[in-house]
C-alpha cells in the first residue's frame, strides 16, 4: 500500500498516499516561479493577500488562466466559472460550502475507487453516512444504469464524477459518461 508499482492485474496505479514520482515535480521550475514572484513586492504582498480575492483566488492568475484555458479549449473567457483553490481537496470542500447542506442532502454518490482524501472531506461536511460508490470500470466509465436506479430513490444528491483523466486506472471518462452524470 502506499507503492507507486502497477498492478499485473488491472494496471491500477497505487495513489493512495499521494506521492507521485520525483521526476513529475518541477522542483527547479517552482523555485525559480517563487523567486520571480516574490523578488516584486507588489506581486508577492497582493498574492499573499488572500482576503483580497475572496472564494475566487488571485484575481492576476485568475485572468491568465481564464484566457489560456479560453484559447486551449476555444470556451468564453470569464472569470465567474473559475476558481484557484489549494489543491483538490480545497477545491472539493469549497464546493461542498457551496452547495451541500448536510440536513438536506440525503446522498453523495462517488466512483469506486475514488480519490483518497475524499471519504474524510465529505464526512467534515456534516455527509457522514450518506456516501455510496458507483462502480468505476477500467475504461473510466461508471455504471450509470446502477447510479440513475438508486438515484431514483432519493430526491437530493451530489454526484461526484472525478475530473479526467482520472486515478486509479489512468483513464479518460467518456464524453457521453460524463454528460449522463451531469
Amino acid at each position: 500500500m502506499g507503492s507507486l508499482t502497477t498492478s499485473e492485474e488491472n494496471k491500477a496505479i497505487n495513489f493512495v498516499w499521494g506521492k507521485p514520482a520525483p521526476s513529475l515535480i518541477p522542483t527547479v521550475e517552482m523555485a525559480a516561479a517563487a523567486q520571480r514572484v516574490f523578488a516584486n513586492p507588489t506581486t508577492a504582498i497582493a498574492g499573499m493577500q488572500y482576503g483580497n480575492c475572496p472564494n475566487a483566488g488571485y484575481n492576476p492568475l485568475r485572468q491568465k488562466l481564464s484566457a489560456y484555458l479560453s484559447d486551449f479549449y476555444g470556451s468564453s473567457d470569464d472569470l465567474d466559472h473559475l476558481c484557484i483553490t489549494g489543491g483538490a481537496s480545497q477545491g472539493l470542500t469549497v464546493i461542498l460550502q457551496m452547495l451541500s447542506d448536510p440536513t438536506a442532502t440525503r446522498a453523495v454518490w462517488l466512483t469506486a475507487p475514488c480519490f483518497f482524501a475524499a471519504r474524510k472531506i465529505f464526512e467534515d461536511a456534516g455527509l457522514t453516512g450518506k456516501l455510496h460508490g458507483v462502480t468505476e470500470f477500467q475504461d473510466g466509465s461508471i455504471d450509470l444504469e446502477y447510479l440513475e436506479r438508486e438515484m431514483m430513490k432519493l430526491d437530493d444528491h451530489i454526484p461526484m464524477p472525478v475530473s479526467l483523466p482520472h486515478l486509479p486506472f489512468s483513464a479518460a471518462q467518456s464524453l457521453e459518461c460524463s454528460v449522463s452524470v451531469r
